[in-house]
């Protein structure tokens, strides 16, 4: 089998279009890029978070050492958030995010503070495998999370 000239020159000027038409695909911007990364931590803070709610609230069984491995990852991940929200990074439309954050920055980054060690003490108490012990801590996580959100995060 053959391949006609006309045949090949179109194929090969449809690769070439089709390679510069993704290698100038606007790359995302820097703000782009950490509302894209906090999103991604968010996502993985609430895989690990919400079993953990369950378990605590008696709404799934109680598994003392899946408990303690959610409880520190959720205590790694947590302060990761400071880095997730660098100036530029308010973008409307692309993030839920209020843009007070930047205007209030001292406040906000307290409250990531406060989660942070929150989720510390949480991982800690987790060692115990003592429910009495953990609940109050799911709850004092719980909280710092929703003063964050009630004030720096859209509805």
């Amino acid at each position: 089998m053959t391949i006609r000239r006309p045949t090949l020159l179109l194929a090969t000027v449809t690769l070439c279009l089709l390679w510069t038409a993704a290698t100038s695909a606007k790359e995302p911007s820097p703000g782009e890029q950490a509302i894209d990364y906090r999103h991604s931590l968010y996502d993985v803070l609430a895989w690990n978070w919400m079993p953990l709610t369950k378990m605590a609230k008696g709404d799934a069984p109680y598994d003392k050492d899946r408990f303690a491995t959610l409880a520190n990852r959720v205590a790694y991940l947590s302060p990761l958030l400071t880095e997730a929200f660098p100036n530029g990074s308010y973008i409307a439309k692309k993030t839920d995010a209020k843009p007070i954050i930047w205007e209030q920055r001292a406040e906000f980054d307290g409250l990531l503070n406060k989660l942070a060690t929150r989720t510390a003490a949480l991982s800690e108490t987790a060692k115990s495998g003592d429910l009495s012990k953990i609940r109050p801590a799911v709850q004092a996580v719980g909280e710092a999370c929703k003063e964050c959100h009630k004030k720096f995060k859209e509805d």
